[in-house]
């Protein structure tokens, strides 16, 4: 498994594969989720997705080599919640397989389909992720 994970095979995502912190879920993907979990407002930032200036980028590719060194931590030093929004978008971009496959496309719609909504779009983001 590499940490490096860019154009690669979610196979290849390393995962916490021992002791306390045990997961099936690849730790870049485990470590933004509790990002955002952790202070439910960067969720609510409308430029969270948003085509970043170039200092914003550059704040990007430090991110991903921090992130391809394994230093996962330094996800949650970031103040600016659009450098990690802008990660997750291109790590789900360039992965070499689409993150749900076609043979279990009706389980994720029916998954979809059971996820409680609320009127506020953002409350429904935070359940469909928690």
């Amino acid at each position: 498994m590499t940490h490096d994970i860019i154009g690669k095979p979610l196979e290849a995502f390393y995962r916490q594969t021992k002791g306390e912190g045990f997961s099936e879920l690849p730790k870049v993907f485990e470590t933004i989720h509790s990002y955002f979990l952790e202070d439910k407002t960067r969720l609510a930032n409308r430029h969270l997705f948003a085509k970043l200036d170039d200092n914003q980028m550059k704040q990007v590719d430090v991110l991903e080599q921090h992130v391809a060194f394994g230093d996962y931590h330094y996800i949650k030093s970031i103040e600016d919640p659009s450098i990690v929004g802008t990660y997750l978008k291109c790590v789900l971009k360039y992965m070499e397989q689409p993150l749900c496959q076609f043979p279990k496309y009706e389980l994720f719609k029916l998954i979809c389909a059971e996820i409680p909504y609320s009127k506020s779009p953002h409350e429904k983001l935070v359940k469909s992720i928690a």
